[in-house]
C-alpha cells in the first residue's frame, strides 16, 4: 500500500483559490485563481457542507452559492461560539476600514475576517480516509529503487507487506515514475505507463495559516 504522510493537512482548514486582481507573482491578474478554479469545480462536487455540531442558524456565515452540498468530504463552521467571537465582532462593526468582515472567504475574495471553515463532521475531523471510502484497495509485493541513476536496480520482496509513504509531494513522484498517473503525459516523457490515473499530482490543497498572540486582562479567552 502507499501512503501519503498525512492525511490532514495541519488543522483541516478548507480554503479555495483567492481571486486576486491585482498582477501576481505568475505575470498576471488572476492568474492563480484562474488556474484553481478548475480544482474548485471539483471540490464543489465533492464537497458536502454540513450543519455545525451546534446546530446553530448559520445564515450570513457562509454563503451557500459557493459550496456543494451532495459530496463525501464533509466541510463545516466551528461548532460553539467562544467568549473572544464576541469581542471580534464588535471590532468589526466599530472599525469596518480595518477589520472588515468577510462573509465566505471560500467566494474568492481571502481578505477580512470570517468564519473558519474545515473538513470537519459532527465535530469530528474527515480526512480521505474517514470520508472517502475505498471501493477496493490494490496492493503490491514488490518494490524497484536505484541509487545510481539507474545503474544498478534493486528489486525488494518482502514476505508480508509493504507500507511505503512519502509524504503529500514525493508520493505522487513515486507514483509517476512508476507509471501510475496521466498516460499520454507519462509516454511523452518516457515513461511506460503502467495505471492510467490522470488525477495523480492534480488534488492536493494546502492553507498557509499564522499564529497571533495578545496580551489581554482576562482569563476568559477560549
Amino acid at each position: 500500500m502507499l501512503f501519503p504522510a498525512n492525511q490532514f493537512v495541519v488543522v483541516v482548514i478548507f480554503v479555495q483559490a483567492h481571486n486576486d486582481q491585482e498582477p501576481d507573482m505568475m505575470g498576471g491578474a488572476g492568474t492563480i485563481y484562474s488556474q484553481g478554479q478548475s480544482s474548485f469545480t471539483r471540490s464543489l462536487s465533492s464537497e458536502q457542507f454540513t450543519t455545525p455540531i451546534d446546530y446553530r442558524n448559520i445564515t450570513g456565515e457562509f454563503i451557500p452559492e459557493d459550496h456543494g452540498f451532495d459530496g463525501l468530504l464533509s466541510v463545516a463552521l466551528p461548532g460553539y461560539s467562544r467568549a473572544m467571537d464576541s469581542h471580534m465582532i464588535q471590532a468589526m462593526a466599530d472599525l469596518p476600514d480595518k477589520f472588515p468582515f468577510n462573509e465566505d472567504y471560500n467566494s474568492g475574495y481571502h481578505l477580512g475576517i470570517g468564519w473558519e471553515q474545515s473538513t470537519v463532521h459532527n465535530g469530528t475531523q474527515i480526512s480521505s480516509e474517514t470520508g472517502l471510502k475505498y471501493l477496493s484497495v490494490k496492493t503490491f509485493d514488490t518494490v524497484e529503487f536505484t541509487q545510481d541513476a539507474g545503474e544498478i536496480i534493486y528489486t525488494l520482496s518482502p514476505a508480508k507487506e509493504i507500507l511505503l509513504s512519502a509524504g503529500s509531494i514525493r508520493t505522487p513522484h513515486i507514483l509517476l515514475y512508476s507509471g501510475i498517473g496521466d498516460a499520454d503525459k507519462l509516454s511523452s516523457v518516457g515513461i511506460t505507463p503502467t495505471v492510467h490515473l490522470p488525477d495523480v499530482r492534480k488534488n492536493l490543497t494546502d492553507h498557509p495559516r499564522y499564529a497571533l498572540a495578545w496580551t489581554i486582562n482576562s482569563t476568559d479567552t477560549i
